[in-house]
C-alpha cells in the first residue's frame, strides 16, 4: 500500500502521473513558454506532461516534448459549425485514454466543452487564466460568451494575478478552489551578463553609443506595437534603436508602419527564438505598452535582467517587483517624458535577478509547487 511522506512525496509509485495539457499550439508564446518552463523543471519521474493541441502544423516545442517523453495529440480546430465533431473527438479521446486523471486547460474559448466532458470521465479539471481581456469586436463577444460557463464547470482555477483570475473566474477567486500560481522564470539565466551584452550588441551591429529600447511579446494587436513605434519615432534621443523579440501575425504590419514612420533602419525584429534572456542583455531599457495582460512575464524577465521599464499603468500590480518599473498612462507625450528620464547603470543590473527570486518568481520554486499539487490531487 502506498504512503505519503512529508511535502507530498509519494512513495511506491513506479509510473509518473500523466497530466493532460490543452493548448492551441506549441509555439513560442506566453502560456506555452510558461508550460515548457514547468515541464523542464518538474520531476518527470513523478509527473509527465502530455498535450492536446488544436493544429496539425509542426510547432516549435514538438521535438523537445518528444525528447522528454511527452505525447502530443491533435484536436480539430473549433469553428462553431463543427461542434459535434469537436465534442465527438473529446468523448473518443477519453474513452481511449483512461490513464489521465488530471486535465489542465489553457484554451479558454472551448474549455466549457472539453472540461465538462472530462468531468463526465471523472477527471480532475483545471482552468488556467492567462489574460484580462478577449479584445474588442464581435469575436471578443463570442469568446466571452463561450468562456463564461468555465467558472461553474472546472474543479480548480489557476491564474498568475488577481486581475486575471477575477476576469475569467469571477467570485471563484474568493474560494478554496482558486490558486494564484506565480509565473516563474529561470532567474539564473535572466541575470544580467556583461559578456553576453557585448556579444549581442556586436551581433546586432550596435555601437557603444546606441541606446537600445527593447520589447518582448507576441506580434499581435493587443501588444500595442503601433503605439510603441509611434512613441519611439517621437523620441529626441540620438543613436536610438528599437529591438523587438517576438513572432506573430502582425509582423508585416509592424514592418510596414516602421517604414511609413521612417524608423525601419532603426528597428530589428528577432523572430522564432527561445533565447530572450540573451537579447535582453543587449538592451538599455524595456518598453511595454501592452493593452492588457494576465500578468506579463516578459516584464518580470526584464526586471531580472535589471532593465529600466516603462509600463502601461493598467497592467497587473503583481509586476511591481522592483524599483525598475515605472507605470505610465498610454499617452505618447507621457511616455516620451518618462523615457527621457530613464537612468542607465550597467553596474547595478546584475543584482536584480536575486530580487526576483526572493519575490517567489523562480521557476524551480513554482515547478516544485505545481508538482506537489498534482501529486496530492492525482496521486491517490
Amino acid at each position: 500500500m502506498s504512503t505519503w511522506k512529508q511535502y507530498g512525496e509519494f512513495v511506491g509509485m513506479t509510473e509518473p502521473i500523466r497530466i493532460l495539457y490543452v493548448l492551441g499550439a506549441l509555439n513560442i508564446g506566453g502560456a506555452e513558454n510558461l508550460v515548457m518552463n514547468w515541464y523542464r523543471n518538474i520531476d518527470r519521474t513523478k509527473i509527465q506532461f502530455d498535450f492536446i493541441v488544436h493544429t496539425s502544423k509542426p510547432s516549435f516545442y514538438d521535438s523537445e516534448i518528444s525528447r522528454h517523453g511527452g505525447h502530443i495529440y491533435i484536436a480539430p480546430k473549433f469553428k462553431g459549425i463543427n461542434l459535434f465533431q469537436y465534442i465527438g473527438f473529446w468523448f473518443t479521446f477519453f474513452k481511449q485514454h483512461p490513464e489521465y486523471k488530471i486535465i489542465h486547460g489553457h484554451v479558454r474559448s472551448t474549455a466549457a466543452i472539453y472540461l465538462l466532458i472530462a468531468r463526465h470521465f471523472k477527471l480532475i479539471t483545471i482552468s488556467h487564466s492567462h489574460s484580462t481581456s478577449s479584445g474588442n469586436g464581435f469575436s471578443a463577444l463570442v469568446k466571452n460568451t463561450l468562456q463564461l460557463p468555465i467558472r461553474w464547470i472546472a474543479d480548480y482555477y489557476f491564474a498568475p494575478s488577481v486581475e486575471s483570475g477575477k476576469w475569467l473566474f469571477g467570485n471563484k477567486i474568493k474560494s478554496t478552489q482558486f490558486f494564484l500560481l506565480k509565473n516563474g522564470i529561470d532567474t539564473t539565466k535572466f541575470q544580467f551578463n556583461l559578456a553576453a551584452r557585448k556579444a549581442v550588441r556586436e551581433k546586432m551591429s550596435y555601437s557603444t553609443d546606441d541606446k537600445v529600447f527593447g520589447c518582448v511579446g507576441r506580434l499581435i494587436e493587443s501588444k500595442n506595437y503601433n503605439f510603441l513605434l509611434t512613441s519611439f519615432r517621437s523620441l529626441k534621443i540620438p543613436n536610438k534603436k528599437l529591438l523587438i523579440i517576438g513572432d506573430g501575425p502582425e509582423y508585416h504590419n509592424i514592418l510596414s508602419l516602421a517604414k511609413k514612420l521612417k524608423i525601419n533602419q532603426d528597428l530589428t525584429i528577432v523572430q522564432g527564438t527561445d533565447k530572450v534572456w540573451y537579447y535582453l542583455n543587449g538592451m538599455d531599457s524595456f518598453l511595454f505598452p501592452s493593452k492588457f495582460e494576465g500578468l506579463g512575464v516578459s516584464v518580470i524577465e526584464a526586471e531580472a535582467n535589471g532593465l529600466p521599464i516603462i509600463l502601461n499603468e493598467s497592467l497587473p500590480s503583481e509586476l511591481d517587483l522592483t524599483d525598475l518599473v515605472q507605470r505610465v498612462p498610454l499617452n505618447i507625450d507621457d511616455w516620451i517624458v518618462s523615457i527621457n528620464k530613464i537612468q542607465y547603470n550597467l553596474k547595478s543590473r546584475v543584482k536584480y535577478a536575486e530580487c526576483i527570486q526572493h519575490e517567489g518568481y523562480d521557476i524551480v520554486a513554482s515547478a516544485k509547487w505545481l508538482e506537489q499539487w498534482y501529486l496530492k490531487k492525482g496521486g491517490k
